[in-house]
């Protein structure tokens, strides 16, 4: 069963994209091109009240490393 952050991070990803996007959709089959990818963060961003480092980029391959940071950034209290 997916967790509210798996939803909502799909649901992000989907609205950016127009596609169907599953945890192991990669942003590269995806179509999202860097600033796709950008707008993609700042909803992220925005949505989780969580910040995500540019550093942090390069490691996104997929929706699925997008979930795990988000997850684990969630879990750090402010």
């Amino acid at each position: 069963m997916a967790t509210d952050c798996t939803n909502r991070v799909l649901t992000l990803v989907a609205a950016a994209c127009g596609k169907e996007v599953m945890p192991d959709s990669s942003f590269d089959d995806l179509e999202f091109d860097s600033l796709d990818f950008v707008d993609l963060m700042l909803a992220v961003e925005s949505t989780f009240s969580v910040r995500i480092e540019h550093t942090d980029y390069p490691a996104l391959n997929s929706v699925a490393d997008l979930i795990s940071l988000v997850e684990s950034l969630h879990a750090i209290p402010s």
